[in-house]
């Protein structure tokens, strides 16, 4: 929040010796939550709603309405931090973060394809590589 730009060390375990791939995707995690956080909330004439709540009224439900479908993915949603009630986190079984981070990134590292590189940039970095004296 005080306009710091720059994250370091995130995955360090044991002063840097060993890095942790689980404590990376859980710092992208807070990392994540903290810039939605940061950009604050808009508040206007669309945000608020105010003739929607006026329409559906006391007791009424807005999941099913034009409006929610239009802005219901613009808030960030966690992939690793379980907000399910203890019950339904249970029935799920049990899985506490290090263990969904575990699994989430076992499934990077199996299933993520990486998109190549721009050949403009793939020639600069071969360009930079030989300038300075290695070959590529």
């Amino acid at each position: 929040m005080n306009g710091a730009n720059l994250v370091h060390d995130v995955g360090y375990v044991n002063n840097g010796l060993t890095t942790s791939f689980e404590q990376i995707v859980v710092s992208a995690e807070v990392a994540g939550s903290v810039l939605r956080i940061a950009g604050g909330i808009d508040v206007d004439e669309e945000t608020m709603a105010l003739d929607l709540i006026a329409e559906v009224g006391p007791g009424g439900e807005y999941l099913t309405t034009e409006h929610t479908l239009k802005h219901f993915r613009d808030n960030w949603f966690p992939r690793l931090i379980a907000r399910d009630p203890y019950e339904k986190w249970e029935q799920k079984g049990r899985k506490d973060l290090g263990r969904r981070a575990n699994e989430f990134v076992r499934h990077v590292l199996e299933k993520h394809e990486p998109k190549p590189l721009d050949l403009r940039v793939e020639e600069e970095l071969r360009r930079i590589v030989r300038s300075r004296g290695r070959s590529s």
